[in-house]
C-alpha cells in the first residue's frame, strides 16, 4: 500500500487534542455521571469498551471484546521499511528495533488488564502466518483494552440515543479508518438535528 502509514495512537490523539484545543475547544478530564451534564444542550458518547456504563447505551446491540498487543524488540539488524498487515498486524516504532505484534479478539475474558501468557496464546500463532520471523522477537510487554462492536455487521454505529444524546462508537479495532469520516457525518446530523442525514449502514 504506496499511501500506507503507521501511526502512532499516543502522539496522534494528542496531537488531535492540541488542535482541538486551538479551534476553541475546552478539554476537561474528570469522571462524570450523564446526571452531572443535564445542563448542556448536546452531549456526544464516544466512550468505546465502557460503553455499557450509560444508561443510554444499554439498547445497543453492541458487544465487547478484548485486544491485548505484544510490545516486542527485533533482536537483530535489518532493514524494515514497512509495517505489515494480515490477520494479525507487525506495526514499526519509530523507536530502532522496537514493534508491536497484535492483536487479539477475546470475546470471553474475565479480566480486562494485560496477561501476557495468554496474549501470546493468541497472537503468536496468528503472526507465524505472515512473518519470517516471529520466534525470534524479544517479547517485552504487553498492553490489553476492551473493544465494543456491532456483532451483525461489524460496522460502527453512529446516531441519536434521546432528544439531546448522540453516539458514535462500535468501531472495534478499526477507529482509525472510521473516526474522521464518521465525526464529520455526525458533526453535520447534529448541527441539521436529524439522523436520517446518517448513512443507514452506521445508523442506530
Amino acid at each position: 500500500m504506496r499511501l500506507g502509514m503507521t501511526i502512532n495512537t499516543k502522539l496522534y490523539l494528542q496531537g488531535l487534542s492540541k488542535m482541538c484545543i486551538s479551534l476553541g475547544a475546552k478539554r476537561v478530564k474528570k469522571k462524570v455521571s450523564l446526571e452531572e451534564l443535564e445542563d448542556f444542550e448536546t452531549l456526544v458518547l464516544a466512550v468505546g469498551g465502557t460503553l455499557f456504563q450509560f444508561e443510554p447505551c444499554l439498547s445497543l446491540n453492541v458487544r465487547r471484546n478484548k485486544g491485548q498487543v505484544l510490545i516486542c524488540k527485533i533482536p537483530f539488524d535489518g532493514n524494515f521499511p514497512f509495517s505489515v498487515v494480515g490477520k494479525g498486524y507487525f506495526a514499526l516504532d519509530q523507536k530502532e528495533k522496537i514493534c508491536y505484534l497484535g492483536s487479539s479478539y477475546e470475546h470471553t475474558f474475565t479480566s480486562k488488564e494485560a496477561n501476557l501468557k495468554e496474549a501470546m496464546s493468541h497472537i503468536m500463532p496468528k503472526a507465524k502466518l505472515y512473518l519470517r520471523f516471529p520466534s525470534s522477537l524479544i517479547i517485552l510487554n504487553c498492553q490489553a483494552a476492551v473493544r465494543a462492536f456491532c456483532p451483525e455487521t461489524y460496522l460502527p454505529l453512529i446516531g441519536r440515543l434521546s432528544k439531546k444524546i448522540w453516539f458514535i462508537g462500535a468501531m472495534g479495532s478499526r477507529g482509525l479508518l472510521y473516526h474522521s469520516y464518521l465525526g464529520r457525518i455526525l458533526s453535520y446530523a447534529i448541527a441539521k438535528k436529524s439522523e436520517m442525514t446518517i448513512p443507514k449502514e452506521v445508523r442506530i
